[in-house]
């Protein structure tokens, strides 16, 4: 390999061009490429290298037009203008005249267009499908010709055809040349295109401010509404009195001599709608606000788009946090999107009671739009099939809570939803192990076919953080375990479980029980013998009593319905 990273020639290149010309050949291909030469510019430059490089008297760069179903000659080396005006104008390459006669109809470039393979002609004197062009061949002086297809991974762009002046065909060595300087000249013409379609998007965009401007002092009224936080209503209300107009927003982007579509960068967002027809002043006048209210509309969108990434990374840090998060770092975040995580907050989790496929994704949508307006300004996003969402302390957290779970219900036909509400917690590093209890209660209950409810747990302290992974077998074992203490068949059932509770809430003191329970002491040391008893565990082991709490703690999520807490 030498220096400028080309493989050892062929030896048929030996004597021909250099590598140093074709180095510098296709360079100045790339080179005008890049600094936006013209079609034109780019097709000659193209042309002349073939002519040099190849061997040959004459070239044409022919590009596809579909539309006009032709091939336009774009760039030439050794062809007069005449011939050219000729190809293009008066007697056009139709690039498939016939569709019945396939590949076999139509002039030798159109067929290696279609074919995407090269074709030779070593005498267009006795070539019939070069007739209509061979008067101007003569006049050229050119009687022979080689056509190589410029294609690219993606679609053929046109042929890159060479003619000489004596009659034959090229070498093997100039065929396969020209080939790969026409695959070349496909990256470059692609390119180029691109690079086109690029141009003309900025122009589009241009004209659209330009548009934009046509009334300036209607513009610049809604540009400072819109840069002080103004609504799409307060918008149209401006622009409403400004041209004397009653305007309204329509979801139907069909224009009629009332109406002007909103749109933008070909989106559309329905149109806008006066109440006279307009004139053409009137109409260039909405196009303005039509712009505007599209741009608003869009930037809502974006903000929307970016909002609901931010919130579904920042909650995705929260809700796994494993202590080492910076605290301060989350709250920064979380306060660009209006919330404090420096104050108490809960975890609402929402899950569908029968599977649907992107439901969670769905519920976290209708939850941020249905807190839009109110005091709530929660953070939601989706965690697998669990929406999650952050509510703050003074959002009046039942109440939000019911709200928020009615409305989800209402909008999802397909399935019921439950929800749990998470404790209140005062630091982000509650939050994560707040989502796992909550999420390990709703489905539990969910395990229980308790369908479609909200449930509320206060405070649990730390034997709630059992609920994040508790099983089935422990779920019940528990109900088995206080089964016997509401058994009718068992004397006072009645009374048992309320002093077991109210026992082990008030630290296991048989006086406070029984104040509390307005009983004498003597009848809770019965009552709590008998629950030994039925049981067969005791009160004073540790062990049993964690059993014991466990179980009423996981009763009390299996019952719980939305109107009681937990």
């Amino acid at each position: 390999m030498d220096t400028t990273g080309l493989h050892t020639p062929p030896a048929y290149l030996v004597g021909g061009a250099s590598y140093r010309q074709w180095v510098d050949a296709l360079a100045s291909i790339t080179r005008a490429v890049n600094e936006n030469d013209s079609e034109r510019g780019v097709g000659d430059l193209i042309a002349r290298s073939c002519q040099r490089l190849i061997g040959v008297d004459r070239v044409a760069v022919l590009i596809g037009d579909k539309g006009a179903n032709a091939l336009r000659l774009v760039g030439a080396a050794g062809l007069s203008p005449d011939y050219v005006e000729q190809v293009n104008n008066q007697t056009p390459i139709e690039i498939d005249p016939d569709p019945d006669l396939a590949l076999v109809a139509g002039s030798p470039s159109s067929r290696a267009y279609r074919g995407r393979r090269s074709l030779s002609v070593a005498d267009i004197r006795t070539n019939s499908s070069f007739a209509p062009w061979r008067e101007s061949a003569e006049e050229e002086g050119f009687q022979s010709m080689f056509a190589a297809p410029l294609v690219t991974s993606k679609s053929t762009l046109g042929v890159l055809a060479c003619y000489n002046d004596t009659v034959g065909l090229l070498t093997p060595a100039q065929r396969e040349l020209t080939e790969m300087l026409a695959d070349h000249a496909a990256l470059a013409m692609e390119s180029f295109q691109l690079r086109n379609e690029q141009t003309q998007a900025v122009e589009r965009m241009t004209q659209a401010v330009q548009e934009l401007r046509r009334d300036r002092r209607l513009h610049q009224d809604l540009m400072e509404l819109v840069l002080e936080g103004g609504s799409v209503d307060d918008i149209l209300q401006s622009a409403s009195k400004s041209l004397g107009l009653l305007l309204e927003i329509d979801s139907n982007c069909r224009e009629s001599d009332k109406r002007v579509a909103i749109s933008v960068a070909g989106e559309h967002f329905g149109s806008i709608e006066a109440d006279q027809k307009l004139d053409s002043q009137a109409r260039r006048a909405l196009e303005s606000v039509g712009l505007v209210v599209a741009l608003e509309r869009q930037r809502l969108q974006v903000a929307d788009e970016i909002g609901n990434r931010h919130a579904t990374e920042l909650l995705t840090e929260i809700l796994t946090s494993n202590h080492l998060v910076d605290a301060d770092e989350l709250n920064d975040r979380a306060l660009r999107l209006g919330f404090r995580l420096d104050l108490p907050n809960a975890v609402m989790v929402f899950r569908s009671d029968q599977p649907v496929p992107k439901i969670a994704r769905r519920v976290a949508e209708i939850v941020r739009t249905a807190a839009d307006g109110t005091h709530i300004h929660p953070i939601a996003s989706y965690r697998g099939d669990v929406a999650v969402a952050l509510l703050p302390e003074d959002a009046d957290l039942e109440r939000a809570s019911s709200f928020l779970h009615s409305v989800v219900n209402q909008k999802i036909t397909t399935t019921t939803v439950s929800s749990v509400l998470g404790p209140l917690t005062s630091a982000p590093d509650d939050l994560a192990s707040s989502y796992r209890m909550a999420t390990a209660v709703l489905k539990i209950r969910q395990s229980r076919h308790i369908n479609g409810k909200l449930m509320r747990l206060n405070d649990t302290g730390t034997l709630g953080l059992l609920l994040s992974n508790v099983s089935e077998d422990t779920v019940r074992f528990s109900q088995s375990l206080l089964a016997p203490l509401t058994d009718p068949s068992n004397r006072a059932s009645d009374s048992l479980l309320p002093t077991l509770r109210t026992y082990l809430l008030h630290n296991r003191s048989s006086l406070m029980t029984a104040r509390k329970l307005s009983v004498h002491q003597n009848t809770v040391a019965n009552r709590l013998d008998r629950i030994s008893t039925l049981t067969n565990r005791s009160l004073e082991n540790t062990e049993h009593l964690l059993d014991f709490s466990l179980a009423l703690l996981i009763q009390d999520v299996l019952e719980v319905d939305e109107s009681h807490h937990a």
